[in-house]
């Protein structure tokens, strides 16, 4: 027993010296969050900040955004979101998901806590949020904080004001954000200590958020211990917020401190948790508007905030995926250490029943590797930690040469650089790392792996990984079963999506099921089977098409045209109708588009007269269709009325309307004044364009002219082989044989291969069958 105690003593000083190490290798001696004046190049970024976990605050960030200025006028937001309901969670302290105190049937002193969430409009809800910080005579205050990637859902009409993504920080973690957050508050709103599985970029819009950071390996810090789950529901007799426990009864794993007690007490949370209030300080900061707070995954974060001069405090979040890798199964590891401190305090109601069992039985339901680390209780409460499997110690890059532990901080060497090839762990490692440390795997782990397989497209790492899944029992939720969809359909093995999908239950089946299946189909050039799965949808789940995105309409619209099923797209087009779903902008240019490769004009007109807000790609779909024989007229006439209502004309659309004036029997009067006007605008350089004055004046008879806008294509842009045909098309067209034949010459030349019909055109044309299309030379 003096032996454990002396090693008790060993451990509880190496963990201690943990946090003083950390803090000094990671932050440096300042102990404060590094600030940038701007932005920082994505290898820097990645390099200095990302690799080591470390945060650091962005100046001058977000400054470009029209939401800096925009957002601080209530009356902007309020006609952006005017018809937009919104999710607000209401509270009678401001502290949503937080430790508040249980209600009277519960055994236990303290509960979690999740607010009540109200739909509302959203001028509704932005009063609502400004009468709390004022003065709120119902006791209740209102946090808009749904998260759930709720920006790029409920706040879309607010997109254009902010960058979808933050482009040094996409382009350093080789992804884009899993979800984009909105978050609208005043100063009673705060968040308690938590860490997220997300590596966070965060952007204060408005006033001013003040953050509270703590490492990873400060875990036993947070004392996080299991606490039941409550709710609060809004009573309809008194009007106020009622805390119900949840039932069937379930346990929230949740950090413990609350770092600003009141003054009663204080003496007691300071004697309860004085590994945070004796331990090294917090680092403190503050993000103000324009800044952005990068925050590792893993760290914990409090939050309060202060609200501008209009009473509010608006910040945006970008969430993205971390890497589940060595150091998350390090974390761990850590946190299921016992630490003395922490196991000896008790939460009332939660010391298991039987006598065999001790504190780490509660502790194994939020610390994954119990398994490894397990307490007897005993009259002399003896603790039996249970080596984990030997792991190759070359796998850690742990070399005692590199760093002497010994000493005064000042005689620590520093870590030598090694140029060494990095090397990048599978799925199928981690897994194995993790079955050798004997941790059982939770689904957002999974659900990582498998992205990391979808991003590779390694077949063999996906069918391993879900093979791994199926051993280990776990229950396959809807998402994880469309994430396993997904992973499948990215590594092209889409049969077995398929089996995945056939077997799948009809009640996990949903929306995004469907939709994995359908676009898989559409990607991979399987129309017919595109179809059919449309088709058995639409006669076994209806429903379910209510919730499909527009794309999928727009795929299937187009698998109707490759495959000529003009009947099944009037049905989607009159479903659509039905539901109202026709006047979707993105579905109505799909449409228009659909009607014209039928030459069923009048209903693509019908199309586009029903469409209220008609922008650039509407108009110009509709010209598309006009640019046929019979109609070059209309199509011009098409492009005028675009001009006259306002409507922004791209390079696509003048490209459209070339192919008309091209048609038009004026000697090319019509299409020099386009082309004209795409000099003013800047866009004669634009390959599109080109293409169409080169096609243009080739079909005039202009060849001069069409060589010269030939011959003004850059270099970079001549491999566009829409260009090279036309050219040649002119040449044949106008009989100017030795010129086509010179000019095919030229495309071998560039490594261009001439369009068969034209050759055939020309071989019929010189008389002869003997010009052909050899990698060897051509010859007549």
């Amino acid at each position: 027993m003096t032996e454990w105690k002396i090693l008790r003593q060993v451990s509880m000083k190496e963990v201690e010296t943990l946090w003083e190490e950390v803090r000094e290798l990671s932050l440096g001696k300042s102990g404060r969050v590094e600030r940038l004046e701007s932005p920082p190049t994505p290898l820097r970024f990645l390099r200095e900040f990302v690799s080591p976990n470390k945060p650091c605050l962005i100046s001058n960030a977000t400054l470009h955004w029209p939401a800096l200025s925009s957002w601080s006028h209530d009356d902007y937001l309020s006609r952006a979101l005017s018809n937009d309901v919104v999710s607000l969670h209401l509270t009678p302290n401001g502290r949503a998901d937080a430790l508040v105190p249980a209600p009277s049937t519960s055994s236990s002193s303290l509960c979690f806590a999740s607010p009540y969430v109200h739909r509302l409009l959203f001028p509704e809800a932005l009063r609502f949020i400004l009468s709390c910080g004022n003065a709120n005579s119902s006791g209740t205050v209102a946090y808009a904080q749904q998260q759930n990637d709720c920006f790029r859902s409920e706040y879309s009409a607010l997109a254009a004001d902010c960058e979808p993504h933050i482009p040094w920080a996409s382009q350093a973690l080789g992804c884009l954000p899993e979800a984009v957050n909105l978050w609208i508050g005043n100063h009673l709103s705060e968040t308690s200590f938590h860490k997220d599985h997300y590596e966070n970029l965060y952007a204060v819009v408005c006033g001013q958020k003040h953050f509270l950071l703590l490492p990873p390996t400060d875990v036993h810090r947070m004392y996080i211990r299991q606490y039941p789950a409550a709710h609060y529901s809004f009573s309809q007799d008194s009007g106020q917020l009622k805390l119900e426990l949840d039932n069937p009864a379930r346990y929230v794993p949740w950090c413990s401190v609350n770092p600003y007690p009141s003054p009663e007490t204080k003496d007691a949370e300071i004697s309860q948790f004085p590994l945070y209030f004796n331990g090294p300080k917090p680092l403190e900061c503050t993000v103000r508007a324009g800044e952005i707070l990068y925050l590792p995954s893993m760290w914990f974060h409090h939050v309060k905030q202060t609200p501008d001069s209009s009473g509010r405090t608006i910040a945006i979040n970008y969430w993205y995926d971390m890497q589940f890798d060595i150091k998350y199964a390090y974390f761990n590891f850590l946190q299921s250490i016992p630490y003395p401190s922490t196991c000896n305090l008790k939460l009332a109601g939660t010391e298991c029943e039987d006598s065999g069992s001790d504190m780490c039985a509660c502790l194994s339901k939020y610390a994954p590797v119990a398994d490894v680390v397990k307490m007897s209780k005993d009259g002399e409460g003896t603790i039996t930690i249970i080596q984990p499997p030997k792991i190759n110690s070359t796998a850690f890059n742990d070399n005692d040469d590199d760093y002497d532990c010994k000493g005064s901080n000042k005689e620590k060497k520093k870590k030598k650089s090694h140029s060494t090839t990095p090397t990048t762990s599978t799925p199928t490692d981690i897994l194995r790392l993790m079955d050798g440390l004997g941790l059982p795997i939770p689904p957002d782990i999974y659900a990582s792996l498998i992205k990391e397989c979808s991003t590779t497209g390694d077949a063999t790492q996906a069918t391993q990984l879900h093979a791994h899944i199926n051993r280990s029992g776990l229950p396959l939720s809807s998402a994880l079963l469309n994430r396993i969809l997904l992973m499948y359909v990215s590594c092209g093995l889409i049969h077995t999506a398929r089996h995945v999908f056939d077997k799948m239950n009809v009640l996990n089946k949903n929306s995004i099921s469907w939709a994995i299946m359908l676009a898989a189909y559409m990607d991979n050039g399987f129309y017919e089977e595109a179809i059919f799965l449309f088709v058995e949808m639409m006669e076994l789940h209806s429903t379910i098409m209510l919730e499909l995105p527009a794309w999928i309409f727009i795929c299937v619209l187009k698998a109707c045209v490759h495959t000529m099923n003009l009947t099944l797209g009037k049905q989607v087009h009159g479903w659509l109708l039905k539901v109202g779903y026709a006047t979707n902008l993105f579905l109505s240019c799909s449409l228009i588009s659909f009607y014209g490769k039928f030459r069923c004009l009048d209903d693509a007109d019908f199309v586009f007269d029903q469409t209220s807000e008609r922008n650039t790609v509407i108009w110009t779909a509709k010209m598309v269709n006009k640019c046929q024989e019979e109609h070059t007229h209309e199509a011009l006439v098409a492009f005028t009325e675009m001009g006259r209502a306002g409507v922004k004309r791209n390079k696509f659309t003048y490209s459209s309307v070339l192919r008309a004036c091209g048609r038009m029997k004026d000697h090319g009067r019509c299409g020099r004044l386009i082309h004209a006007t795409t000099i003013k605008l800047g866009l004669e350089s634009d390959i599109y364009v080109q293409c169409g004055l080169v096609d243009m004046y080739g079909k005039c008879g202009l060849l001069i002219e069409a060589r010269r806008v030939f011959e003004t294509v850059s270099d970079t842009k001549k491999t566009n082989i829409g260009c090279w045909n036309a050219m040649l098309t002119g040449y044949i067209r106008h009989g100017l044989y030795i010129e086509a034949i010179k000019f095919l010459y030229q495309m071998k030349a560039a490594g261009i291969q001439p369009q068969e019909s034209l050759l055939n055109e020309l071989r019929i044309a010189c008389g002869s069958t003997t010009l052909e299309n050899k990698t060897d030379g051509m010859r007549i």
